[in-house]
């Protein structure tokens, strides 16, 4: 029951993250006054397509393990996300009046969360992409794991940033391009999405459309090469038990 597309914001006039939020802040209120709509929420990316490779990443107070190998998925989310993808949250979510005040509210996965602070909460601590500074986002919740990277890959160790940069505390580019992730109320994703356009170009008609799909569709193409081998190796069985029984 969840659809995606992807939209793409232009430069040259969404400058900075306030006017990227705000749009999107409209846009998901557009969403969901649909009939139809459950939740929505936009991400850089959505599992199993996390493709943008990993990024380091520094604690409040960082261990040896940290400093030895912090490379971790990077991933900016607005409100909504987890709840349109499904993904427990323990602890608190997201809020648009976070990402209007730049408060700097991050979630951190339960496998990243093991990794940084075995056995403690790591619910108010800080943490901030590429290298450390005065200003830290702080940990409000913790996902359960996803395989962002495929199926067939190990769970995903991630921080999902907000979509507003605190002040003092860089992250790398501007989110213009999202995912908008729909869940809909009753399952009928393709009758769904032509109204999710029409919201998208009511605000800015200018700004592209593109890769709508189903989240099966999502799913259907991560297995596709998988598929494919244990299809080959299903014919390839089928090929040597005929060859076996007519005795050659």
């Amino acid at each position: 029951g969840v659809v995606t597309m992807a939209v793409s914001l232009p430069a040259s006039r969404y400058t900075n993250d306030r006017s990227i939020s705000s749009f999107f802040e409209q846009l998901a209120t557009q969403i969901a006054a649909l009939p139809d709509v459950r939740t929505v929420g936009f991400g850089e990316q959505i599992p199993p397509e996390f493709t943008t490779g990993c990024t380091g990443v520094v604690t409040e107070a960082p261990t040896r393990e940290e400093m030895k190998s912090a490379c971790v998925d990077n991933v900016r989310v607005s409100p909504g996300y987890f709840e349109a993808l499904g993904i427990h949250v323990e602890g608190a979510l997201p809020t648009w009046a976070q990402m209007d005040n730049g408060a700097g509210p991050a979630i951190i996965s339960k496998s990243l969360a093991e990794r940084f602070w075995p056995g403690e909460n790591p619910i108010g601590k800080g943490i901030v992409c590429c290298q450390p500074g005065k200003r830290w986002y702080r940990i409000i919740g913790v996902a359960d794991d996803v395989r962002g990277n495929g199926f067939d890959q190990p769970v995903t160790q991630a921080v999902y940033f907000p979509l507003v940069e605190v002040e003092g505390a860089m992250l790398e580019g501007k989110p213009r391009y999202l995912e908008v992730v729909v869940r809909s109320r009753s399952g009928n994703v393709s009758a769904l999405t032509p109204a999710i356009k029409r919201a998208i170009n009511a605000l800015d008609v200018q700004v592209p459309i593109a890769n709508e799909r189903s989240m099966a569709q999502v799913v259907a193409r991560s297995m596709a090469k998988r598929t494919f081998t244990l299809t080959l190796l299903g014919i390839a069985s089928v090929m040597a038990l005929v060859l076996s029984a007519i005795g050659l």
